[in-house]
């Protein structure tokens, strides 16, 4: 199945969730999609329904002269609701194997969605986001009765513990590539895989454009911020994204200057969850005076978004559990300083004392010294963001990181254009 340099290519990309849902995941998947389908590629999406009321009615693309065929598949609970009847977990776990009921349980199920791939004539079939256990596994299934190439973007969390479930390896050496979001993810799979799987980085990217009309000022004068020092957070209210350490940390910041203010932008966790307890729990533990200085912004219209980052002093964001972390780069292109967890993938995004700070992620005063740090030092935050943003605009468009994507699809089609891989160090993609 040689591919011609200029040929159209079909492509599907299966994902968990697609936009209009939110998520660094979602971003990913519909910058990949539209960009793919913008130079030409008939490009079509396989991803699942979810309960948000935008999912059922989802746009197609609007505005684009090629968009990409986005098919949403109700997923079936039957397994997941048979696991909550008394018995039944003990019962199917006497009988399947343990990697068999992880991968049953981490989901989705969907037989429409297999039949989909069945039925798909595609060159290029990448599963993307490999939290949803299944997904790669349905592709695998088929590839074994169709002749697209299997390309695997796993999106690894590599300080998650799903990330390291032995159910993957095999997984990933079905695919003919796989493409990491960074040098550590990359050295993480390879270390998982036969030395016969391509392992190649492709990174991850933002639109410059989206962020040419920012304006922080219209956001500090909408919440009242204008006087104050700002940290900021934006993305899903999360444990693992740091934000209930991040609250802890704003006391040591406090007792520095009661001026300064917590925005936390983005969703909650779902009402009842361990995740959505945790937050809730860290919030509430704030004297009322504290409970003053955090501003909770919730969801917000994604055209505000690039105001929002532009409104910060600080972007702070000591996640473990980042496949790559976009939100970075959102930040940087806002000319922000920002602040990561040293550990995972994060090192090799974040270049410590050039571009950001790294801090220890379970340690609310190390974090809370490094807000400090920034928040007192006009010219070195200028400096950590000018230096974010330059290699942001130079490295990380969309553009570089589709070119880098197409490029390893294409060469599919003849593996022996398969760029050589490459080990990459800390601070590098």
């Amino acid at each position: 199945m040689a591919l011609a340099p200029c040929v159209i290519m079909r492509i599907v990309h299966v994902t968990p969730g697609y936009w209009p849902r939110l998520g660094g995941e979602q971003v990913y998947a519909r910058r990949l999609s539209e960009g793919l389908a913008a130079r030409g590629h008939q490009v079509t999406v396989l991803t699942l329904r979810g309960e948000e009321a935008a999912d059922w009615f989802p746009p197609q693309g609007w505005g684009l002269a090629n968009p990409p065929r986005v098919i949403r598949f109700a997923e079936n609970g039957a397994f997941h609701r048979l696991l909550k009847i008394g018995g039944a977990r003990r019962l199917l776990g006497a009988v399947l194997p343990q990697d068999r009921m992880r991968m049953m349980n981490g989901g989705p199920l969907s037989a429409r969605l297999f039949l989909e791939l069945l039925r798909s004539k595609a060159d290029i079939v990448a599963v993307l986001g490999w939290w949803a256990s299944l997904l790669p596994v349905k592709v695998a299934m088929a590839k074994r009765l169709r002749k697209w190439r299997m390309v695997g973007i796993p999106m690894f969390h590599t300080e998650e513990a799903w990330s390291r479930d032995d159910v993957y390896a095999p997984l990933l050496d079905r695919c003919d590539a796989v493409i990491a979001n960074t040098g550590y993810e990359k050295q993480f799979v390879e270390e998982r895989v036969s030395d016969r799987t391509r392992v190649l980085v492709g990174g991850t990217g933002i639109d410059p454009h989206a962020f040419a009309e920012r304006d922080g000022e219209r956001i500090r004068s909408r919440y009242g911020l204008r006087r104050h020092p700002v940290v900021g957070y934006v993305g899903r209210l999360l444990p693992s994204k740091g934000v209930t350490v991040l609250v802890k940390a704003m006391r040591v910041v406090w007792q520095w200057n009661s001026e300064v203010r917590l925005v936390l932008a983005g969703p909650r966790a779902s009402v009842g969850t361990p995740e959505g307890r945790e937050v809730e729990q860290a919030l509430a533990r704030l004297t009322e005076a504290e409970r003053t200085r955090v501003l909770l912004l919730g969801e917000f219209d994604e055209k505000d978004k690039a105001s929002i980052f532009d409104s910060l002093d600080v972007f702070a964001m000591p996640s473990i559990g980042e496949s790559f972390g976009i939100a970075y780069l959102e930040a940087w292109m806002c000319g922000k300083p920002v602040i990561g967890a040293d550990v995972g993938s994060t090192p090799y995004v974040i270049r410590n004392g050039v571009d950001g700070l790294l801090v220890n992620p379970q340690d609310p005063r190390h974090i809370g010294e490094a807000l400090v740090r920034l928040l007192r030092d006009p010219a070195e935050r200028a400096r950590l963001g000018g230096a974010g943003y330059t290699r942001t605009t130079s490295e990380f468009t969309w553009d570089r990181v589709i070119d880098r994507i197409e490029g390893v699809y294409k060469a599919l089609g003849s593996p022996e254009l398969l760029p050589v891989s490459v080990n990459a160090g800390r601070a590098s993609v």
